[in-house]
């Protein structure tokens, strides 16, 4: 299961207010915010794939004068033109009623109802009744008037008052099975009273039946009861959830956000039996009634997390439309599509094939672009977060073969066909032109020197550049030297090495050569490939390189030693890279597979495969993506997230039932279809998941834990029907 960002939508702008719940009209596709200045923002959504345009301005609703605590929708006859009615329940101890679909606003309250004394904090609905409770420690029944079947709207009217808790009242859930059921009353204190109502016509007869103090140590925030699953679960503010069976009343797990912070919202999804949870920190937790476990976990709000986001990390409510998610922080409701059984992302563009991929990161920390270079002579850059084309540059005067992006100075820099590279800007498509090469440019490496930035390149020429291309007012890129490194051979692969300021150069004469940066001094060569070096890595002090022999060789640059050879592949090796954060190897190549290695262990971890042969790699530190560039012109994102997963469990690491680490980033995308193929069969950890990878150990510790006032006695509720 993944989560791909598809909408924001910005509901507050620079004031104090902020966002406190939601409702999403599935019929009309609407979403309505409710505000801390009693304002209830909403949208008509044009569709669930891409973000709002700019001029996605919001409709308002005016009315309270005081923070909208509650809100849901009404559906059915006498619902006014369209069928659905909004019903918001405030801090100005009003509940009021909308029909937000008439052309002028300000007649979109259609009743108000007046009769708590306090915050309205919680409303449900059944038929032709709603009941609402509130801080002035009342429950209150409403019936709608008789008689008006031919009228538009309905009318609310008091029908009963219930005064007999003493204390604030938070939330309340609705149970009836015909004629009777329970209503579930939570409050401040962390008790659960309940009571039976009856309904026979318009006579409705609601009695307490039970009060039990000890479900939770602090106040219940909110409840949500699930009529399939006979389930009642329970929030609070001692940073717990709790599952009740509403026919035995024993509880069945108690569940701990170990992140420090209580649990905000949740939302049952029937169709996948799936509980979802949010929390203070921005996280969002799956769990799985069917496996007992939390299958998904992953930090959705936060820096740098979701793009522009304008709100703080704190998640405050959740929803789910189909296979949408909908969470709200303080500023913005967003929109995640949730991935089942789909492991890559593949989108068009290019008409040619993908040879080259960069990830670039603005100077904003929530800016990424993805630049991919291919042989129909075009530079696009792309949103990662939802994979879409904004912006191509064209190349006019030859073919493209490799790209650069230099992060110093923002340049992009192409290496070309007829020896020419080209330094572009990206913003304005301007370009600079170097000329020195007299084949092919077919591999960039950028070394920054103190102040100055050097661009090195190489071809099938033979001959290494080094370019001075330091961003000066008066000052164009110029030459620095040029020298042969394998002439008469082609060079294919280059990296420049700045732990000990030197070249690493590789060619189709199967050997690798390392260079002196400062004089061109040989210092090394490196023999033990038996056919062309394709494609150069650095970790640290390991160089790792890739051939046409269809092997990966690891050797120390600081002896300069061979230290293993790794059977990668059964064809040609195109392209390589590492993962910073955890050191993967990650290899791609003409054999339609994509290859995640912990090259120290020589043992292959995941094996991706795809129908197209594989041409580039780019790691998308944010979203925690592999990108690939294909001979069919495709761009595919595989998940990383999983393979880590898979290989803490593997590793002994994850053997702790906690929630994650709440520092932890992981962000994700857009997703299509895919076929996935493991390489490997790590032990698994508690089960496996909906596309039938492995799991991670527990991130929610599904063992039964009291309050702890209960001193381990577990005293189970007084049955509830």
């Amino acid at each position: 299961m993944n989560f791909a960002h598809l909408q924001q939508y910005k509901a507050v702008g620079d004031g104090d207010a902020t966002i406190t719940c939601h409702v999403y009209s599935h019929e009309k596709r609407a979403l309505f915010l409710g505000r801390t200045d009693g304002r209830i923002a909403w949208w008509r959504r044009r569709g669930s794939g891409g973000r709002p345009q700019a001029e996605d301005k919001p409709f308002f609703l005016d009315g309270h004068i005081g923070a909208v605590r509650c809100m849901l929708a009404l559906i059915g006859p006498m619902m006014g033109r369209d069928g659905t009615l909004i019903v918001t329940g405030s801090s100005d101890r009003t509940i009021r009623v909308w029909d937000p679909w008439v052309r002028d606003s300000r007649k979109a309250c259609v009743q108000t109802l007046r009769g708590h004394e306090g915050s309205v904090k919680d409303i449900v609905t059944h038929q032709r009744l709603l009941l609402s409770c509130s801080t002035d420690r009342t429950i209150k029944l409403w019936q709608m008037d008789e008689g008006r079947e031919l009228l538009l709207y309905p009318w609310f009217s008091i029908h009963d008052t219930i005064h007999d808790s003493n204390c604030w009242l938070n939330s309340i859930a609705l149970h009836l099975t015909g004629e009777s059921g329970e209503l579930f009353v939570a409050d401040e204190q962390g008790t659960l009273s309940v009571y039976h109502l009856t309904i026979r016509g318009r006579s409705v007869n609601l009695q307490r039946w039970h009060r039990h103090p000890t479900v939770h140590a602090l106040g219940i925030s909110s409840m949500l009861l699930v009529h399939h699953e006979n389930l009642l679960f329970t929030l609070s503010y001692d940073q717990t959830l709790r599952a009740i069976n509403v026919s035995s009343g024993q509880p069945i797990v108690t569940l701990h956000n170990t992140n420090r912070v209580r649990f905000t919202g949740m939302h049952w999804a029937q169709e996948h039996q799936e509980l979802f949870l949010v929390d203070e920190l921005g996280w969002v937790f799956v769990w799985s009634i069917q496996a007992g476990m939390c299958v998904k976990s992953e930090r959705l709000v936060g820096p740098g997390l979701t793009p522009s986001a304008g709100g703080d990390s704190r998640l405050v409510c959740v929803s789910s439309a189909g296979d949408e998610l909908l969470a709200c922080d303080g500023a913005d409701c967003h929109v995640w599509q949730v991935l089942r059984d789909v492991h890559y992302v593949e989108v068009d563009g290019h008409t040619g094939p993908v040879i080259a991929l960069q990830p670039a990161e603005g100077s904003n920390s929530d800016e990424q672009v993805l630049y991919s270079a291919s042989l129909d002579n075009t530079i696009k850059a792309w949103d990662p977060f939802d994979m879409t084309c904004v912006s191509t540059l064209h190349e006019v005067h030859s073919e493209i073969s490799c790209l650069l992006y230099s992060s110093t100075n923002g340049f992009l820099i192409s290496g070309n066909d007829d020896g020419s590279i080209r330094l572009w800007n990206p913003d304005s498509g301007s370009t600079i032109n170097l000329l020195e090469h007299t084949n092919t440019v077919c591999c960039l490496d950028v070394a920054v020197r103190g102040r100055m930035e050097l661009l090195i390149s190489a071809g099938f020429d033979g001959h290494v550049a080094i370019w001075d291309i330091t961003k000066r007012r008066y000052s164009m890129p110029q030459i620095e030297n040029i020298f042969p490194a394998h002439a008469p051979h082609e060079i294919l692969a280059l990296r420049f090495n700045p732990i000990n300021d030197t070249i690493i150069t590789a060619g189709n004469d199967a050997q690798i050569r390392v260079w002196s940066i400062h004089n061109q001094s040989l210092q090394a060569t490196l023999k033990g490939h038996t056919d062309s070096v394709t494609t150069l890595a650095l970790d640290g002090n390991f160089l790792l390189s890739g051939s046409e022999d269809c092997t990966v060789r690891v050797w120390d640059m600081h002896a300069n030693t061979l230290l293993q050879v790794i059977e990668a592949h059964d064809e040609a090796i195109e392209q390589m890279l590492v993962v910073p954060e955890n050191g993967f190897l990650v290899t791609c190549s003409m054999d339609r597979k994509v290859r995640v290695w912990n090259y120290g262990e020589k043992r292959l971890i995941k094996e991706w495969r795809h129908p197209d042969a594989i041409r580039s790699l780019a790691y998308l530190r944010k979203l925690r993506k592999i990108a690939c560039g294909t001979e069919q012109h495709h761009i595919v994102l595989f998940p990383l997230d999983e393979i880590i997963e898979a290989e803490m469990a593997f590793a002994g690491q994850a053997s702790v039932a906690v929630l994650p680490d709440a520092h932890t980033e992981q962000p994700s995308t857009t997703p299509v279809s895919g076929d996935e193929t493991p390489a490997s069969d790590p032990q698994p950890a508690q089960g496996t998941g909906d596309d039938g990878s492995d799991l991670p150990t527990l991130p929610l510790d599904t063992q039964l834990h009291l309050p702890e006032h209960s001193q381990g006695q577990e005293t189970p509720l007084v049955p509830f029907a």
